[in-house]
């Protein structure tokens, strides 16, 4: 599960509905999920988005109309990142995150968006890092834990890796899911950021079309949209699976964690343990269980999507 986190700050004016300020994104850093975001990223959801009032303050990502805190009014990009204000509604269950805010017990954010245009280069590490060129932006969301550290008050991030994990015995039926999971994301015309999570690949040409989206790996099972492991086993062994080994490494290492199963490797792990004398599979120790555990919770209380 990837996330930024940045301070916010909280204003209420006499006789008009409060308004939230933050940074809702920074550039330049990586996130836990390993991306970053690049200047310029967010120019044209800005123009297109945020000027037409079709971007909004979400509680927990939730897109129950009860949990809709208000709307985003303004953002701009600056040296920093994406810096916005968001009109508060003054109804009285909105109230309670108000205070909350006002109290400073809640000052983290994260957005809801899709990736649109990115690219791929190595770290020191020899690690993929995402470097996000473009961004379509649906919501900005108070959360209790953010994903970017660096974002408060401002920032939400949620892509298809950090969805929670079906378990391992689960069977896969990629055209039953398609169904299922169209009806419970509400996309049965057009895409949205819940909907192209539960996918590997997107064509940036067509990233407005349901078709624009391929290599499923999600189903809906007791009102959650999780990832199933047999797809991504599946897709691992794919024609296109290079073009996803980040994320596809990312699942493996959460399954061979949640599971128990350190033997659980993609295919071209596989091969690198074989042709070397050092193990490739991380150490499944107390402290990464824990930490595997603390993920599978937050995912759950933002929202499960």
């Amino acid at each position: 599960m990837k996330r930024l986190t940045f301070a916010v700050q909280f204003k209420a004016v006499d006789g008009e509905p409060g308004v939230l300020e933050g940074y809702a994104s920074t550039f330049g850093n990586v996130d836990q999920g390993g991306d970053v975001v690049m200047p310029g990223a967010f120019t044209k959801t800005i123009n297109e988005r945020v000027a037409t009032g079709r971007v909004k303050l979400l509680s927990g990502h939730s897109w129950d109309p009860n949990d809709v805190l208000g709307t985003v009014r303004e953002a701009r990009e600056d040296a920093k990142g994406l810096w916005f204000k968001a009109e508060m509604s003054q109804a009285s269950d909105v109230a309670n995150i108000r205070q909350k805010l006002i109290e400073g017990h809640l000052d983290r954010l994260s957005i809801g968006y899709s990736a649109i245009k990115w690219s791929y280069e190595k770290d020191d590490n020899e690690d993929s890092i995402r470097k996000l060129e473009e961004i379509r932006l649906y919501e900005v969301s108070v959360v209790p834990f953010p994903m970017n550290e660096e974002a408060a008050v401002t920032n939400v991030k949620g892509e298809f890796y950090d969805l929670p994990l079906a378990p391992m015995e689960t069977e896969w039926d990629a055209e039953a899911a398609l169904e299922r999971v169209r009806e419970f994301t509400q996309a049965k015309e057009s895409p949205n950021y819940r909907y192209e999570k539960a996918f590997l690949s997107v064509n940036g040409e067509k990233a407005h079309t349901l078709d624009g989206y391929s290599e499923l790996i999600a189903d809906v099972i007791g009102n959650r949209m999780v990832v199933i492991p047999a797809a991504i086993i599946d897709a691992a062994k794919g024609d296109d699976a290079k073009n996803h080994k980040p994320v596809i490494d990312r699942y493996y290492n959460k399954m061979r964690r949640e599971f128990n199963r350190p033997d659980l490797l993609p295919p071209w792990k596989c091969a690198e343990r074989k042709d070397s004398a050092e193990p490739v599979t991380e150490p499944l120790t107390e402290t990464n269980l824990q930490m595997a555990r603390i993920a599978q919770l937050e995912t759950q209380f933002l929202g499960g999507f």
